[in-house]
């Protein structure tokens, strides 16, 4: 029997574990961390699940082919496993609010009565916004498996995101939202996402949500995770914990061995990394080993953004009608180098429990990664603390009475998501780029060494789940064609 070994055990390598056993393979995973799932996780604090990683996720639509794959790994148990809502954001301010609804007419019509200085662009935006409902991920194999009705298939696709690049190709979300004269609305558009995003993926993800193919997840980072671990286990495959990988032993255009930092060492006939490519290219593998061309889209990563985030967790023992999943406006604030003047808020009940969890996340990039990087043990902590108790103080200023009632679970930062995971800057999605460009799509072989394969959300922009999930499987793919080769 042919032996894979998959260093890495976050979606994108347990996914392309379980397709591997499935197609007769022996595979251990070797992950880092003493659990599986990689940023799709959670963790417990005061016996509390600290959970704000997977609030939404894609390809929820029955028979479209990302929820063949959420089925076929066991992150979700049936096609329609998924809990809905009446919207997908809202923006509060100071006289009103702006509520993106799964009701998709209904946004519009209030953002017409609204800003009536903006009907143009709200049309426009609307009409763009159901083009990207008919879009669909591709995620049934690698294009290179393709044939000709495949691609034939493709065409309505290829068509609208041809149309779509057309039209915001150029545009990050910031620009995109100062086509709007109202500045409640421009703060609507910018509330959600980190305005160096591309202005493409607010739009399709309000088309996802309001054609049914986005949904809130049916259960919490870390049970998600759970179930594609047990899917693999099931299968006959293992997974080895604390296995941080030190070392690639190159014999004759192949890996010929690998070492982690224990001493450990191993063999196997093939090999999958699914790891940040960033520490692929920057300390594992020589750019010897990388074509020109992969070498010129690897050095692109130094243009493009990283995005993170600053996150508290508190837990609160009364009920509260005044707060919701939803970005308000508060007195200025410094979190790292950024002052910000609007604050996200997601409320969860405690399983098992009464009590509230609120979960505040703020927008942190590269230099505020930098900036938490450069601090002492000491002034590391003594920062998260106050910034956490500042940013409680905001939250409840018209509600002291529950402030001595709110307590700190847990806080983390850009420094924690590249401890956990090795993710460059601390970034939990992929490479986004700074200017226009088709894609920072990566092959997932090297032609110079022909045993070894990638498997990691950075091989396609955006990044994140579904990404994961298809280069795995994609992985998986191609090396079970290559042993019937």
């Amino acid at each position: 029997m042919v032996k894979v070994a998959i260093i890495g055990g976050g979606i994108a390598g347990l996914t392309a574990g379980i397709y591997l056993q499935k197609a007769g393979f022996e595979t251990e995973i070797y992950e880092k961390n003493q659990n599986a799932g990689g940023l799709c996780t959670g963790w417990y604090k005061k016996e509390v699940l600290i959970d704000n990683c997977i609030h939404w996720i894609t390809g929820t639509k029955p028979k479209s082919d990302l929820n063949q794959l959420w089925l076929e790994i066991g992150l979700i148990k049936q096609a329609d496993d998924f809990e809905t809502a009446d919207y997908l954001f809202l923006s509060k301010f100071k006289n009103g609010q702006i509520t993106f609804w799964k009701d998709w007419q209904r946004t519009q019509k209030e953002m017409l009565t609204l800003f009536p200085e903006d009907s143009e662009s709200i049309l426009q935006f609307f009409s763009n916004v159901l083009l990207l409902t008919k879009l669909q991920i591709p995620a049934k194999k690698p294009f290179q498996f393709y044939h000709l009705f495949d691609f034939l298939c493709l065409i309505p696709t290829l068509a609208i995101q041809k149309k779509i690049q057309s039209l915001y190709g150029d545009q990050t979300i910031a620009d995109f939202a100062n086509h709007f004269k109202n500045s409640y609305l421009r703060h609507a558009f910018l509330d959600h996402f980190p305005s160096v995003y591309p202005a493409y993926m607010l739009l399709s993800t309000y088309a996802s949500f309001i054609s049914g193919n986005a949904a809130i997840a049916p259960c919490s980072s870390l049970e998600l995770s759970n179930r594609v671990v047990d899917k693999y286990l099931s299968l006959g495959g293992k997974i080895h914990y604390r296995k941080k990988l030190k070392h690639l032993t190159i014999v004759d255009e192949n890996i010929a061995s690998i070492s982690f930092e224990d001493n450990y060492q191993m063999t196997a006939d093939k090999y999958i990394l699914a790891y940040d490519i960033n520490q692929i290219y920057q300390k594992l593998l020589s750019p010897a080993y990388f074509s020109k061309k992969i070498n010129d889209k690897l050095s692109k990563l130094t243009n493009t953004t990283h995005t993170s985030s600053f996150q508290v967790a508190y837990q609160l023992d009364s009920k509260v009608d005044f707060l919701t999943n939803a970005t308000f406006p508060i007195r200025e604030l410094s979190i790292a180098t950024k002052s910000i003047s609007r604050i996200s808020v997601k409320i969860k009940k405690a399983k098992n429990s009464e009590q509230t969890i609120v979960y505040v996340s703020i927008f942190q990039d590269q230099d505020d990664y930098q900036f938490w990087h450069s601090l002492s043990k000491e002034d590391y902590k003594r920062l998260k603390l106050a910034y956490a108790n500042q940013i409680k103080q905001l939250i409840f200023a018209d509600y002291t009475h529950l402030i001595n009632e709110l307590s700190i679970l847990d806080i983390w930062t850009p420094l924690t998501y590249y401890r956990y995971c090795n993710v460059v800057d601390g970034s939990f999605m992929g490479a986004i780029p700074k200017e226009r460009t088709n894609s920072l799509v990566l092959p997932n072989k090297l032609s110079k060494i022909k045993n070894l394969w990638f498997a990691n959300q950075w091989l396609m922009s955006p990044g994140g789940l579904p990404i994961a999930g298809i280069v795995g499987k994609f992985a998986a793919y191609e090396i079970s064609k290559e042993k019937l080769r």
